[in-house]
């Protein structure tokens, strides 16, 4: 049996948590069966301070006894929440060539389960001054209220994966299954499937292909109507003076409320293609590229949300890894490499998975680096309709025309990685990010000069920066922090 426990602190500006999972694995069957139990525990305090320009706009009144408000005018959203989960799994080794894994979970959440800079549109329709509808229509006031949510959420998961060794081939077919249901209404399926395929002289290709598809929160909306007025102001009939005013009534509107897409109902279907090359013992070329396309009418049933939330994308990106456990493994001696190899066969986790090894000996030292490029580009989009510079000029900014729009978008993301062992019980590890973002701009046409002239915008510099240690407690056992 293996034990390992972690746990750690996340801060941000607005929010702060806690963490901390404790898991077990042990093997039946000489191994051919394992199992694997996983636990996991955080506490969250949200600490959202409210955009003092949006505010005058936005309801805030179902927060009110969790609003503070400083001398200087500013409102600030305070909450929290917990979250308990537990996950056991089992693989089981079918045949020299194939394996299935299977896994179920459960979660709960309880506490401010919300998002504090949502909101929802509400049309208040009061029936006393429908005579200023026009015809066939209302007459409403819109306003906007702060989402609210259930304070409580269970969720329910089961994962299923069958991995294939095709020998003639000697590549890998992985194909997989999750189905989710909570208690807020969302069921989701999601199928994938991938095939890695050895394509000699240390070239690998793994194409992938998958989809998703969820149904609606039971309170989901894109936009909230209510029979009643926003304020009901009475006066004095000879005086004129107001004698009362009276807000809307909370009790007729649901008890929750959110126009959140990620809610809605709708499904994604996206595409790739990882090429990876071993340039030399302990480095790592890849390079990946994936298309992604979000629709309503991809939902499994139909029925999903209406096309203002359709987008598509594509994603590029490429790295190097230098991995100098590996090279530190390789003993030379002084025969010039004929002697003896040190290789510890250490085993790597997907790319983006952090702490999932430990350096063997102690003075071992691994230094790593990863790239990533975004870009976008292409139309203007009003829904998921393209608008011309004319549009963008005439309504794009307000009340003042546009003078200009933007052309592309790049950002450029890289990371640096440091480990290092003390000892062989004991390694430290530091992460640094640094980021550089651009957009380039143009003229709009027939549009009034911008007085600062057309240039781009640039940003950048450090990201955060993370730093582990991880202790080896016995034979198996590690913590990290």
């Amino acid at each position: 049996v293996e034990l390992a426990v972690g746990g750690g602190l996340s801060y941000e500006d607005d929010y702060e948590a806690r963490f901390a999972t404790a898991s077990a694995d042990w093997a039946l069957d000489q191994g051919n069966t394992s199992f694997e139990l996983v636990l996991r525990f955080s506490d969250g305090d949200t600490e959202a301070l409210l955009d003092p320009d949006a505010v005058p706009y936005i309801d805030t009144r179902a927060y009110d006894g969790q609003i503070d408000v400083s001398a200087s005018g500013e409102r600030t959203l305070r909450a929290d929440r917990q979250d308990y989960g537990v996950q056991l799994g089992a693989t089981q080794i079918l045949s020299k060539n194939a394996l299935v894994e299977s896994s179920v979970g459960y979660g709960r959440a309880r506490g401010y389960l919300a998002n504090p800079y949502k909101v929802v549109e509400v049309g208040f329709i009061d029936p006393a001054q429908q005579f200023l509808a026009p015809p066939g229509g209302y007459f409403a006031q819109v306003r906007a209220l702060l989402e609210r949510r259930p304070s409580v959420r269970s969720q329910w998961s089961w994962d299923t994966r069958f991995v294939q060794y095709v020998e003639p081939l000697r590549g890998s077919l992985h194909l997989g299954y999750r189905l989710y249901h909570d208690d807020w209404g969302i069921d989701a399926h999601t199928l994938e499937a991938s095939y890695a395929q050895p394509l000699g002289s240390g070239w690998t290709a793994i194409p992938r292909v998958r989809y998703y598809s969820q149904d609606a929160a039971d309170f989901y909306d894109p936009y909230l109507i209510s029979d009643q007025a926003f304020v009901t102001v009475v006066t004095d009939p000879d005086t004129g003076e107001v004698v009362s005013v009276t807000p809307y009534d909370a009790a007729l509107l649901p008890s929750s409320y959110s126009s959140d897409q990620r809610l809605s109902g709708y499904g994604t279907l996206s595409g790739g293609m990882t090429v990876t090359k071993q340039l030399a013992r302990g480095v790592l070329l890849e390079a990946d590229f994936e298309y992604y396309s979000h629709q309503g009418r991809l939902k499994l049933g139909g029925g999903g949300e209406d096309d203002f939330a359709d987008w598509d994308s594509y994603r590029v990106s490429a790295s190097i890894t230098l991995d100098a456990t590996a090279l530190h493994a390789l003993d030379l001696g002084a025969d010039g490499g004929g002697g003896r190899s040190h290789a510890h066969g250490i085993g790597r986790a997907p790319a983006g998975v952090l702490l999932d090894h430990m350096l063997p000996d102690a003075g071992g030292l691994a230094l790593g680096y990863r790239y990533m490029l975004g870009r976008q580009a292409g139309d203007l989009l009003h829904g998921a309709s393209s608008v011309g510079d004319a549009q963008v000029s005439a309504f794009g900014c307000g009340a003042d025309p546009c003078s200009s729009a933007p052309r592309r978008m790049n950002m450029q993301m890289h990371m640096l990685e440091w480990m290092y062992a003390p000892t062989d019980w004991l390694n430290l590890m530091v992460m640094a990010q640094f980021a550089d973002m651009s957009m380039d701009l143009r003229a709009l046409p027939g549009a009034p000069p911008d007085v600062h002239g057309v240039h781009d915008h640039a940003t950048g510099g450090p990201g955060d920066t993370l730093g582990f240690v991880l202790v080896e407690l016995a034979e198996g056992v590690a913590v990290a922090g």
